[in-house]
């Protein structure tokens, strides 16, 4: 079996992880030096996905597969992607702040690369709510921070539905 998925999920679910030709147990300080790149790259703007390996026997191998086939996951490696800005995307905000128009970003995306693409296209990255406070959020509250926001990050299409 192999999967991929985001990064601040998928150590949570593996048990091992492997080290040049070696397969290691993924201990709490493995997974932390882990998460330490993953971040050291998320401050420089990349987006990440985590590679995970899992092995079935014949007589486990069905479909769709569920959270019960998650045994015994190997984590393979980090896969990273750079998705810079359109050149255009700062003069358009420039453009739209001249006229006196604010611009809110909603993205599934995690807060540093946010601020990290807030700051390319000449934005105030101080300012992002992260989507796991709308779950705490009442309407009228949540009516407020879209208007204080100007970058709404981690959220689902679902949750991006809210605002």
């Amino acid at each position: 079996m192999i999967g991929k998925g985001a990064t601040g999920e998928m150590p949570s679910v593996c048990s091992h992880m492997r080290l040049k030709e070696k397969i290691i147990s993924l201990t709490e300080e493995n997974r932390n030096n882990v998460m330490g790149l993953v971040n050291l790259y998320k401050e420089q703007g990349f987006r990440g996905l985590i590679l995970v390996t899992g092995e079935l026997s014949l007589d486990e191998v069905k479909h769709p597969f569920s959270v019960a086939d998650e045994k015994e996951i190997v984590l393979q490696g980090l896969l990273t992607f750079l998705d810079l800005p359109k050149v255009s995307a700062a003069m358009a905000i420039a453009a739209l702040r001249e006229n006196d128009v604010s611009a809110k970003v909603l993205n599934g995306d995690s807060p540093v690369i946010t601020a990290e693409i807030y700051r390319d296209v000449g934005l105030d990255p101080r300012n992002i709510f992260i989507s796991f406070d709308i779950e705490f959020a009442s309407d009228e509250n949540l009516s407020k921070e879209v208007e204080l926001r100007t970058a709404f990050c981690k959220l689902t299409p679902r949750k991006s539905h809210a605002f």
